[in-house]
């Protein structure tokens, strides 16, 4: 054989090697799909520096169901009352602001959201959507943070837009509108103009309060004037009191704190970066929809059905205007989602027993009738009966004059550790209207969590 002969007869010819690179792109696009189809992230290959970045700063605007403090400072540590409720927060544990900001390993937490506040301004003294925006954009720091809930640690994270990392950027979560209908009475429910009235303005104001972040973010921070004083401060003036912080102590086992607040620290309006302005940090816009508060214990069972079709009125309405904001990110809004908690809320109490539940009543009742009795088989999980007894009615039920929201309202000011049932973690409500730390953890961060593709 002569030479050229040997060592085309020692190589592959070209149409082996196209049909193996053929076949080793095929496997590497197989592999992608598995990945997708086990985690459901958007990974299309095996390398970890194309997994989904990790936010190192958290916004968070909304009500009580993210209060991590503030309401707790308004009222110098008496609501929601450390006698039943942890730490500041509406619930017997971290809420998932706490959990999300810990598995984030968020170097900067800033939490406008306070008790009672709702989308719309006028309704009450409390710091609207719209008004909490205007904090955040003209640089007053929050009043509270997202404790770390590390063994190792008690101390608060940053509860002001401090220089932030280089690296992942800016997530800002915006979730409100349920006070604007659990505000409503019995009687208001009763009536259909009532309700699709206020239906329409949550919606309006929602999208108004996201509308005026965008143009935050994208640099219109700058021009904005300075905002008043922050209300947070104007309402500790005008109850002559100053700020009280939650306080550190030790939880007990059902996460309930028995000591007061602790001494006051500061509020005083912070001033925006100097070396870093909104619209150069990456941000990440996401707006939640509304939860099912038909399913909340503090909406009476005749008015359920009225309530979820209120709810999925103006979550089709929210939904519908948020189409018309998605292409408005720009610039320092790298993306504006929907997350459809009200799904993943709904889709997790249909299957309780899966994830540790038992029950949809609330662990914290006034009534002594609606204790739970401790469990004579030990801490451990237990089945639910096959015909248990009906709870009783909470004492705090709502007057036909007066708001859904009521009894939780009362709870949460004047509720005693002899109020707390003797299992919270197998309740998926800690109150009519709030979830247990267990709930904040397993139907909410977690499931979010998983939505965006982070394995927390």
């Amino acid at each position: 054989m002569d030479r050229p002969a040997a060592r085309r007869a020692g190589r592959p010819s070209a149409p082996v090697l196209t049909l193996a690179l053929s076949l080793l792109l095929t496997l590497q696009l197989a592999t992608g799909r598995q990945l997708r189809q086990s985690d459901g992230s958007s990974r299309t290959s095996t390398s970890s520096s194309s997994s989904p970045s990790l936010p190192t700063e958290l916004v968070v605007f909304g009500d009580s169901l993210s209060d991590t403090g503030n309401m707790f400072r308004i009222t110098n540590g008496q609501v929601p009352t450390p006698e039943a409720y942890w730490r500041g927060r509406f619930s017997n544990g971290p809420v998932w602001v706490d959990l999300l900001a810990r598995g984030l390993g968020a170097s900067s937490v800033s939490n406008y959201a306070v008790g009672g506040a709702t989308a719309c301004g006028g309704r009450n003294i409390l710091p609207s959507l719209g008004q909490q925006v205007t904090q955040f954009l003209s640089g007053q720091a929050a009043g509270a943070s997202a404790a770390s809930t590390s063994p190792a640690s008690s101390a608060s994270s940053s509860s002001s837009s401090t220089s932030p990392s280089s690296s992942g950027g800016r997530l800002v979560v915006v979730w409100t509108g349920h006070n604007d209908l659990l505000e409503l009475s019995p009687a208001q429910w009763a009536d259909a103009g009532t309700v699709q009235g206020a239906v329409s303005s949550a919606v309006e104001c929602v999208l108004n309060g996201v509308t005026a972040l965008l143009s935050g973010l994208q640099g219109g921070a700058q021009q904005a004037q300075q905002a008043p004083p922050s209300l947070l401060s104007q309402l500790q003036t005008y109850s002559g009191r100053g700020p009280a912080s939650p306080s550190p102590s030790s939880s007990s086992g059902d996460g309930s704190t028995s000591s007061s607040a602790a001494p006051n620290t500061t509020s005083t309006p912070a001033s925006a970066p100097a070396s870093t302005s909104l619209d150069s940090v990456p941000t990440r816009l996401v707006v939640w929809s509304l939860s099912p508060i038909d399913l909340a214990p503090a909406v009476p069972p005749r008015l359920k059905p009225t309530v979820a079709a209120a709810v999925r009125s103006a979550n089709e309405r929210l939904r519908r205007g948020l189409e018309g904001l998605y292409g408005s990110a720009g610039g320092a809004v790298s993306s504006v989602q929907l997350y459809d908690v009200n799904a993943a809320i709904t889709a997790a109490l249909g299957r309780l027993g899966d994830l540790g539940f038992t029950t949809l009543d609330p662990c914290l009742r006034l009534s002594s009738d609606g204790e739970e009795k401790p469990a004579t088989a030990g801490p451990g999980p237990t089945t639910a009966p096959s015909s248990p007894a009906p709870a009783p009615a909470p004492a705090t039920s709502a007057a036909p004059t007066s708001p859904l929201s009521a009894g939780a309202t009362v709870e949460a000011t004047i509720a005693t550790r002899s109020s707390l049932c003797a299992h919270p973690e197998r309740h998926a409500f800690f109150d009519p209207v709030h979830p247990s730390a267990a709930a904040h953890e397993r139907v909410l961060m977690r499931p979010f969590a998983q939505a965006q593709g982070w394995a927390l």
